[in-house]
C-alpha cells in the first residue's frame, strides 16, 4: 500500500500525515481500486472535508467519466447527514449545480458519492490572483443565485455557499460558467406535509454548522434559519470578489462576533477603486444585513437587484440568462456540459402569445389546403378580344345517314338534360354569328 500527497502528488511507501515538500495531506493511493462493482478509481484530484478524498474514476457500464468522493464510515448521525445530502442533491436538476448520478457504501463500509467530473478551478483558487473586474464577479453571483433560486423554491437550503464549493468551467461562450457543488451539509427549509421522511430531514434548533467566515448571523447563534443565510453568503463571497478581502477575519469566535454584530467595512477603506459604485456598494451591504429581514426576500429578488445595478455601471453585457486548467471534482474539493437555460422571466408572456398565433397560422393554413382553391367565376371576355379556351372535345355523335349536320342542329337544354347528355358549349370558334351563342345553362 502506498500513499500519495494531495497537492504534488507525490508517493510515500509508508503513511505520513503531511507531505514534507508542501505540508499537505497524503491519502492512500486508492488508483486501480474498484468501488461498488460499477467504478474504477483512476487518479487523485483533491480532498475534501470531514478526511475526504476526490478522484477521478470510470463507470465501465456507461463508458463515462465520473467523478467520487469518498468519506470513511463515521457514526450514524455522520452516515445520515452524507446520505441526507446526497439525496437532496440528486434531485436538484439545473445547468448551473453539480449533477449528482449515484451514492452508497464500499464493501469496507466507506461512503461514496458519484457525480460529474468538471474541467476548470474553484473561485478559490481563482480569487489567488486578487480582486475582480466589476463584470466577472457579477456575472459570477448572477449564475450562483440562478441555481440558489432553483434549489430554495424545492425548499432546500444549502449552508455552506463559499468560494470553495463553487467551480468555475471553461466553456466556448462563458469561460466563467458556474457549478454549485457540495450539498453535504444542505438541509430542507420546511418538511413537505405529505411526507413524513422529510421531518427528520429539516434544519433544528441550536444546530452550528458552515464555514465560519460565510456563516450567517443566524447560523453563528443556532436559531432557526431559512433561504436568507445563503444569500447572505452571497454577499461575503461578492464583497470577496470585488474587494480581494473578506469582510471579517479571526478565529472562530472573532469571527461569529463580527459576524453577530460589526459592519462589513466599506468600500473605500477595502478597496478605494470601488469607492465610486454607490449602488453596488448599497447591494453588497444590503446581502450583508445582520437581520435576515433587511436583506433580500429571495434569491430573485437579489438577482433582479444585480441587473439595475450592472445597467447602471456599464456593465451589463450579453443575456444573463443563458444557461466554463486541470481535470477537478464536482464536489467541495480546493485542488485544481451545458443544458439551454430556462427563457427570462420577463419574455414567457410573449414566448406563449407568439406561440399561439403561430399554432393559429397553422390551423388557418392546413383548412385552406384541405379545402382547396376556390373555383371563382371567368370575368367577362373583352368586347375586342377572342380568348380561345381549351376545352375537351366532345364525345363523337352516333353516324346517322341522311341526318344534317351537327352544327345546324338545336338541342334543347332541357331535352339535353332530360337524356343525361352533357350540354352543349358553344365559343367564339364554333359560332359563325354572334346571335347564334346559347345561353349557358348553369
Amino acid at each position: 500500500m502506498s500513499w500519495i500527497c494531495s497537492r504534488c502528488r507525490t508517493r510515500f511507501e509508508h503513511a505520513v500525515a503531511r507531505c514534507p515538500h508542501d505540508n499537505k495531506r497524503v491519502v492512500r493511493d486508492l488508483a486501480g481500486r474498484d468501488v461498488a462493482g460499477r467504478y474504477t478509481l483512476k487518479e487523485l484530484l483533491g480532498v475534501g472535508g470531514m478526511e475526504s478524498s476526490v478522484w477521478a474514476a470510470w463507470q465501465s457500464a456507461t463508458h463515462r467519466s465520473v467523478a467520487i468522493k469518498l468519506l470513511p464510515e463515521g457514526d450514524d448521525a455522520a452516515n445520515e447527514r452524507f446520505a441526507r445530502g446526497a439525496r437532496i442533491a440528486s434531485n436538484l436538476s439545473h445547468p448551473n449545480i453539480t449533477v449528482v448520478h449515484d451514492y452508497g457504501r464500499t464493501d469496507d463500509g466507506a461512503l461514496f458519492l458519484v457525480m460529474e467530473l468538471l474541467e476548470g478551478q474553484t473561485l478559490h483558487r481563482a480569487l489567488r490572483q486578487g480582486p475582480m473586474p466589476i463584470d466577472r464577479a457579477l456575472h459570477i453571483t448572477y449564475q450562483l443565485l440562478r441555481a440558489l433560486d432553483h434549489a430554495h423554491r424545492r425548499k432546500v437550503v444549502h449552508r455552506d455557499i463559499k468560494p470553495g464549493n463553487l467551480f468555475l468551467v471553461p466553456h466556448p461562450d462563458d469561460p466563467d460558467f458556474v457549478k454549485v457543488m457540495d450539498f453535504g451539509i444542505a438541509r430542507f427549509i420546511e418538511p413537505e406535509a405529505d411526507d413524513p421522511a422529510d421531518l427528520g430531514e429539516v434544519t433544528t434548533n441550536r444546530e452550528v454548522c458552515g464555514t465560519p467566515h460565510y456563516m450567517a448571523p443566524e447560523q453563528v447563534a443556532g436559531g432557526n434559519i431559512d433561504h436568507r443565510c445563503d444569500l447572505y453568503a452571497v454577499g461575503v463571497v461578492l464583497y470577496r470578489m470585488l474587494t480581494g478581502k473578506l469582510p471579517f477575519t479571526g478565529d472562530h469566535r472573532e469571527l461569529f462576533v463580527q459576524h453577530l454584530h460589526a459592519p462589513p467595512p466599506p468600500f473605500a477603506e477595502a478597496r478605494p477603486e470601488l469607492a465610486g459604485e454607490p449602488d453596488l456598494e448599497a447591494l453588497v451591504m444590503r446581502s450583508l444585513a445582520k437581520n435576515p429581514d433587511d436583506r433580500f426576500a429571495s434569491a430573485a429578488e437579489f438577482r433582479t437587484a444585480l441587473r439595475r445595478v450592472r445597467g447602471r455601471t456599464g456593465t451589463l453585457s450579453g443575456d444573463e440568462e443563458t444557461p466554463f486548467s486541470g481535470t477537478l471534482s464536482a464536489f467541495g474539493s480546493d485542488a485544481s456540459t451545458v443544458v439551454p437555460p430556462e427563457p427570462p422571466r420577463s419574455n414567457r408572456a410573449a414566448l406563449w402569445i407568439v406561440l399561439l398565433l403561430g399554432c393559429v397560422a397553422i390551423g388557418v393554413g392546413i383548412a385552406w389546403w384541405l379545402k382547396g382553391p376556390v373555383e371563382t367565376a371567368p370575368p367577362p371576355p373583352d368586347a375586342g378580344a377572342v380568348t380561345i379556351r381549351p376545352t375537351m372535345a366532345p364525345p363523337a355523335a352516333p353516324v346517322v345517314r341522311d341526318a344534317a349536320p351537327p352544327l345546324d342542329v338545336a338541342v334543347p337544354a332541357d331535352a339535353a338534360l332530360d337524356a343525361g347528355a352533357p350540354t352543349p358549349r358553344t365559343t367564339a370558334a364554333t359560332a359563325p354569328h354572334a346571335s347564334r351563342r346559347r345561353p349557358r345553362v348553369a
